[in-house]
């Protein structure tokens, strides 16, 4: 039983002995997949928030590794920044393509949302990189997918966890996508992407 007690006494549940023989719990909760947590909406943001997490059953032990508290106090909108370049990927080139997009906008990330859209019939061809204005490489997709065609998709920490570790950097500056196809025989094409940056 997983539960996030708000500064004012509020109980929201997030887990609730559900998932079966599944292991580990490693989630992204929201209002839409926690309705609880839309009890704390409107409540003051600042105190101590507490994480209750209980094992009602014998047999098993588990570990809370981490968690992390966001919240949205409605006081900046997210940056979106997005190009639909339509740019050839080279086949069977490592150095691929490079884009850019930049912000001026000051302040620190809280969190990032990427979305790709990729023209290829072979998606295990590709390798593409996201790199933040401080220099951290983020592997959005690594040679995976097998025979399969094109890469329509969102990434963000809920289904990448690597994305987190841009938490606290630097917002402003030049955001890089990297594409590259490192096999022959079949070329694609970047038809868009898009970043959405929390702050």
């Amino acid at each position: 039983i997983v539960r996030l007690i708000s500064p004012r006494g509020t109980p929201a549940i997030l887990h609730d002995r559900n998932g079966g023989s599944a292991k580990n719990i490693n989630k992204t909760f929201d209002v839409q997949n926690a309705p609880t947590l839309a009890r704390c909406v409107g409540e003051p943001s600042d105190g101590n928030w507490t994480l209750e997490v209980i094992d009602a059953a014998a047999a098993d032990i588990g570990t809370l590794q981490s968690w992390t508290l966001h919240i949205n106090t409605g006081a900046s909108a997210d940056i979106i920044l997005e190009e639909s370049p339509g740019v050839t990927i080279p086949d069977n080139n490592p150095a691929g393509i490079e884009r850019k997009l930049n912000t001026t906008t000051a302040g620190t990330i809280r969190d990032v949302k990427v979305e790709i859209d990729i023209t290829h019939t072979y998606i295990s061809d590709l390798i593409v990189n996201l790199v933040s204005p401080a220099g951290t490489t983020i592997t959005l997709h690594n040679l995976s997918g097998g025979d399969s065609d094109n890469i329509i998709k969102t990434y963000q920490a809920s289904n990448l966890p690597a994305l987190v570790t841009l938490q606290g950097q630097p917002i402003q500056g030049d955001w890089k996508l990297k594409v590259s196809d490192v096999a022959g025989q079949d070329v694609g094409k970047l038809n868009r992407w898009k970043l959405t940056i929390g702050q």
